[in-house]
């Protein structure tokens, strides 16, 4: 069963726009929890988990606006494990996970 979204377009910006936030240098430094190993019908919730983190390391508020318009649609789903259940990476791992979830919602 897979998730939810084939917006492939925004799907696609979102993608680029998080490959220009990893080359960021002005970023914070600070863990974060990273979502992995999510099941496909979790895959929108986690990345919403991504993208609720994203202020924390300073990402500036006209990015987090061009983000959240190219993301899937909020859902909650009590079978999805919780952003603080993931254990916490730097920010360049964050982003380069970010980066594999989007192609694993490709992919589902």
């Amino acid at each position: 069963m897979g998730a939810p979204v084939k917006d492939t377009r925004a799907l696609k910006e979102l993608y680029k726009t998080v490959k220009r936030l990893q080359n960021d240098h002005t970023l914070k430094d600070v863990d974060l929890h990273t979502p992995y190993g999510v099941e496909n019908d979790c895959l929108v919730p986690a990345l919403w988990c991504f993208v609720d983190n994203l202020e924390k390391i300073n990402v500036k508020s006209k990015y987090i606006s061009i983000i959240t318009s190219r993301m899937p649609k909020r859902i909650n789903k009590p079978s999805c494990k919780p952003c603080d259940y993931f254990k916490k990476t730097d920010r360049h791992t964050f982003l380069s996970s970010m980066r594999g979830h989007i192609e694993q919602i490709f992919q589902s």
